[in-house]
């Protein structure tokens, strides 16, 4: 079968399916053949990292990710309806350890590129920086292990992940505050209703996202000239080329990780 000469619709089809059955070489040629793919989703709204991580298919996640398919895409009907791909994997820890490793690992190559836009996709779709990386309480969490590995100050992803990461720590303490606090009293309450509302400082918005790729060019996200925008792509590239294998111990550390967090929680 010739991939470059089947239609839009049925190259769609063969991407989910091949998500689904873990096939990742198809994956890479489908994209070649059609990039915009990235974005497909099926009927309920479910696009190819939903597929792969329901059929727990760790090398087509790692493929899809890889190959920058958008994390935050949500389900809009039937049973995952409102869920990216990442929440899918948090309703079973011990099963899809691995697979939330490979989301990590993913966050920390985006980070260490310095790609905001990618490192704010993927704390959308779940990817929490306050949460351990592997198994055990002195696990480090994501954006502890994130800044030992970066150590470029002006890195902005890093930034991003910091104040995202402060917002969510903020919400957390709010949370826990109104839990801990004793129920008002009848009158109180009463009382309480007929005044203005009191919004307490944690609720502001966490920061703003930055947009994506294709609602603004390259050079209005980062508000380069165009002459900046190709010097900072080739810088980009050189860094990419630098720490590729810096990447690859680190996925197959997480990797490691998540197995050894398998073993410890034993069968679901």
């Amino acid at each position: 079968m010739e991939i470059y000469s089947l239609p839009e619709v049925e190259l769609q089809k063969l991407i989910i399916h091949a998500s689904g059955e873990g096939r990742a070489d198809v994956i890479a040629k489908v994209l070649q053949a059609n990039s915009r793919l990235r974005s497909c989703v099926d009927e309920e709204g479910l696009g190819p990292l939903h597929h792969a991580v329901l059929r727990s298919q760790v090398d087509a996640v790692r493929s899809l990710l890889r190959a920058g398919v958008p994390a935050d895409t949500k389900a809009i009907s039937g049973d995952h309806a409102g869920k990216t791909a990442r929440q899918l994997a948090d309703s079973d820890a011990s099963t899809n350890a691995t697979i939330r490793g490979a989301f990590s690992a993913e966050l920390l190559q985006s980070v260490m590129l310095g790609n905001v836009e990618r490192t704010a996709d993927l704390l959308r779709a779940g990817v929490g920086p306050l949460e351990p990386i592997g198994p055990g309480a002195d696990s480090p969490s994501l954006i502890a292990y994130a800044e030992d590995l970066c150590t470029d100050d002006s890195n902005p992803a890093v930034d991003y992940l910091r104040s995202y990461a402060r917002q969510e720590s903020k919400e957390a303490t709010a949370v826990e505050e109104i839990e801990s606090s004793p129920s008002p009293e009848p009158e109180a309450l009463e009382a309480s209703n007929t005044s203005e509302p009191n919004v307490p400082p944690s609720s502001q918005a966490p920061p703003a996202s930055p947009p994506r790729s294709s609602d603004a060019s390259p050079a209005a996200i980062s508000g380069k000239s165009p002459r900046a925008d190709v010097d900072a792509k080739q810088l980009l590239a050189k860094q990419l080329e630098e720490k590729d294998a810096l990447i690859d111990r680190l996925r197959s550390m997480l990797s490691d990780m998540a197995e050894e967090q398998v073993c410890l929680l034993g069968p679901a």
